[in-house]
């Protein structure tokens, strides 16, 4: 119950931020974060946990991440993360934009991911460059 009602408060909190025709307040990036907060200390059982809500959230935080700039212009995340002190796995505390538009984690766990995978990442990192050196090597030694 706990989660529904909190799945039920992101909803209408993303839904009003979607609407909106100016950029979101402090007070309604702060709602959004502590409602996700609250779906994320319901979430401590995932096997009561129907699919259709799971898909629900993946659906709703995708667009949270979307909203990446919106939320940076309009709150004010490092000073309320040194305030609030959210866990590294709380990523929508740690939400930035990127030039290109695309959400950048910044919290030290994320950090240590993308270093972590960007070895194994098709064609840009040392896999890819390994792949690319030994699948050339191949085709010229034919």
């Amino acid at each position: 119950m706990k989660l529904e009602l909190a799945l039920a408060q992101y909803t209408d909190a993303l839904t009003k931020l979607k609407l909106a025709k100016s950029e979101p307040s402090e007070i309604e990036i702060l709602h959004i974060l502590v409602t996700r907060d609250a779906i994320e200390e319901a979430l401590s059982d995932k096997t009561q946990i129907s699919v259709e809500r799971l898909a629900k959230l993946l659906e709703l935080d995708n667009f949270l991440k979307q909203q990446a700039h919106a939320i940076a212009r309009g709150g004010k995340l490092a000073e309320w993360r040194a305030t609030f002190h959210p866990s590294t796995e709380a990523w929508w505390w740690f939400l930035e934009p990127t030039s290109d538009e695309e959400v950048r984690l910044t919290s030290p766990r994320s950090v240590v991911q993308r270093a972590e995978y960007r070895w194994i990442d098709g064609g840009r990192g040392l896999y890819g460059k390994l792949r690319s050196t030994l699948f050339h090597g191949r085709i010229r030694s034919l």
